[in-house]
């Protein structure tokens, strides 16, 4: 087993007193449905700023939609950040209400990342 990926169960969900409440996106938080090979920009806007996650299966108010291709896109994700960027994430396969998703948890980098030029032509920061 490849010590790179980890299987959590998880929710994204903050317990209050008597209702669940979801998180909202913010500077550190981007919900997405499914992965598109442009959020590598987001990726480098986390990198260059201060880290954060994308969660990817969810909607856009942080609901658990699932995502049919988790297994391969634990694989595919963090070569194409490495192979493109240049960084380590850690990519992560949650499970909710039996749904699995991917949370991608960029750190902060202690340099600033370029992106490549295909998908932008200047540095991106959030």
């Amino acid at each position: 087993m490849n010590n790179r990926y980890s299987f959590l169960t998880h929710s994204i969900f903050a317990n209050f007193a008597d209702k669940e409440m979801i998180m909202n996106e913010n500077q550190n938080i981007e919900w997405k449905e499914s992965w598109r090979d442009e959020y590598l920009k987001w990726i480098c806007g986390f990198a260059n700023a201060a880290g954060g996650k994308i969660y990817i299966g969810t909607d856009d108010n942080g609901k658990v939609v699932g995502v049919a291709d988790a297994k391969k896109l634990l694989e595919d994700i963090p070569n194409k950040v490495r192979d493109v960027l240049g960084i380590m994430v850690d990519v992560n396969l949650l499970e909710e209400n039996g749904l699995q998703y991917i949370e991608i948890d960029v750190p902060p980098c202690c340099c600033s990342i370029p992106t490549p030029k295909d998908m932008c032509s200047a540095h991106i920061s959030r």
